[in-house]
């Protein structure tokens, strides 16, 4: 998620790296209730979750990523059915309005994160830009809203502070970035 959170570890990427320690559990909780047996002989699924900094919202240390995802509206639901509850997406990945479609009627099983494009890290820009990733996804708020790649021609503070229009508007519940190093983040 943050790589500001990674406290001198070496950038990652998107690697969940929050602070509390895995655990096992059934999936159910939050954002993860109990789902159907698919295969018939399994009584429950267990899977890795993390807690999202000091949240209390606890997610699945794997998320459903649809970078460069092509296979429509039905295989993400089938996911969603079969316990997938984080799903990623990307203004840059054309695949919002999909997403969209896929968690309709679902929303309420799904932690969604979707990240902005450095070209709208300008307040004003930045905040149109969540509205389009609003209405694409079809829902009310965004889980997780991340500034994609480093901008390095506007100051961290402009973005940060669209961000925190959005977080205070509600339509944002959580931000962060995604693929920015440590030492791009201030103290």
């Amino acid at each position: 998620m943050s790589d500001c959170s990674s406290k001198g570890k070496p950038s990652t990427g998107q690697m969940a790296r929050w602070l509390a320690a895995p655990t096992e559990r059934p999936v159910q909780g939050i954002f993860a209730p109990s789902i159907a047996q698919p295969l018939g002989k399994i009584d429950h699924f267990s899977m890795l979750l993390r807690e999202l900094a000091n949240s209390g919202i606890r997610l699945p240390e794997i998320g459903f990523g649809t970078w460069n995802y092509s296979g429509g509206v039905e295989p993400l639901q089938a996911a969603i059915e079969c316990g997938a509850r984080f799903i990623d997406t990307a203004e840059s990945y054309g695949t919002e309005e999909v997403v969209g479609k896929a968690i309709k009627g679902r929303r309420d099983r799904v932690f969604l994160a979707t990240k902005v494009l450095p070209r709208n890290f300008m307040q004003r820009e930045l905040v149109a830009a969540a509205e389009r990733s609003l209405r694409l996804l079809g829902t009310d708020h965004i889980d997780l809203y991340q500034l994609h790649w480093p901008n390095l021609t506007i100051p961290i503070e402009e973005p940060m502070s669209g961000m925190e229009k959005l977080v205070e508007e509600g339509k944002v519940r959580f931000i962060g970035v995604s693929n920015l190093s440590t030492y791009r983040c201030p103290a």
